[in-house]
């Protein structure tokens, strides 16, 4: 088992998706399924307990994790891209009789990595499915499958999770220190994410440096020791530009008068010096400088570029509306 999945199994149960899947299971399970979700640690408990229904008895979740189910066959067979060869061994054993029971199981993770030619190899069986053969295609994108394929599976989406129920679910584990709250509030819903951020305690002082900046940086100049900064740890840029939402966002609960809603309460003095810096209308106008410089670190990767735009469109704009007021 895969102790850090297992951590969430009650989470996905509550789940729509695993409602309905389960529903499936007991009653008329369909020939092929596409469950859909960015979210790669959910998807993977989530189709585990659909098997784990489908399958029967006390002890099937834990076979299912532990591989020991002849019945269940995975790909890709190497790494984290689907070739053609893992779709033609599909097509090719898919109406062999199953070994120990009355159905199996071929679950295909990564199908977001299927190319056309892949996805069309797969299309003829879908086209004609064995009566013992259920294939399940794990997608962090539904867009990335061919309209053929999606109309010949049962599409489940699972929806992301609250910041509420994933809180919950990591005071299970892990102590409710700043790393706990943090890890919560920026996981935008997906428990991969959430485990990740709480894995490295480097996130609690890569989040008190954006409030640092947000509370300190008053000059362009000074845009570029930020910049470094941020820079020293290239890879996490795209936390930061969370951590940035997440405190104007609390910024905009005190300006309000609800600092009760903060996100991040136990930061609340600093929030009150930057929401006092920082109108409403400059916090507004920042929000979508936030979403371009998600959609460009996504598109071309240019990582010191994108942040050294975004320092200085935040400077403008909170100095612009600061003007105006």
């Amino acid at each position: 088992m895969n102790e850090s999945k297992d951590k969430y199994i009650d989470l996905i149960e509550k789940s729509a998706a695993y409602r309905l899947l389960k529903r499936d299971a007991a009653g008329r399970t369909g020939h092929a399924y596409l469950l859909v979700s960015p979210d790669r640690m959910a998807l993977d408990v989530l189709a585990d307990l659909f098997l784990a229904a489908c399958i029967g008895g006390d002890d099937a979740y834990r076979r299912v994790t532990a591989g020991t189910v002849a019945d269940v066959l995975r790909l890709p067979e190497e790494g984290e891209k689907v070739l053609v060869r893992d779709i033609d061994y599909l097509t090719e054993t898919a109406y062999i009789t199953p070994a120990e029971g009355d159905r199996k199981f071929y679950v295909v993770s990564y199908g977001e990595t299927m190319n056309e030619a892949a996805q069309n190899k797969l299309l003829k069986t879908l086209e004609e499915p064995p009566a013992v053969t259920n294939i399940i295609v794990k997608t962090a994108s539904l867009d990335a499958m061919l309209p053929t394929v999606r109309s010949r599976c049962r599409v489940v989406e699972l929806k992301s999770f609250s910041e509420q129920a994933i809180a919950d679910a990591l005071k299970k584990y892990y102590p409710a220190d700043a790393r706990l709250a943090l890890a919560a509030a920026a996981s935008r819903g997906s428990i991969a994410e959430a485990e990740r951020l709480i894995a490295d305690d480097g996130h609690v002082k890569l989040f008190e440096q954006t409030v640092d900046m947000l509370k300190y940086m008053r000059r362009s100049s000074e845009t570029v020791k930020y910049a470094g900064r941020i820079l020293a740890r290239k890879d996490d840029v795209a936390d930061v530009i969370e951590y940035i939402e997440i405190v104007l966002r609390d910024c905009l609960a005190v300006q309000a008068g609800r600092p009760e809603l903060a996100v991040y309460p136990s930061g609340l003095n600093d929030t009150r010096t930057i929401a006092a810096d920082y109108t409403t209308e400059a916090i507004l106008g920042i929000m979508p400088v936030l979403a371009a410089a998600r959609a460009r670190l996504k598109l071309n990767g240019n990582v010191a570029g994108t942040v050294d735009e975004l320092l200085f469109a935040i400077l403008e704009i909170k100095f612009k509306n600061a003007a105006a007021k």
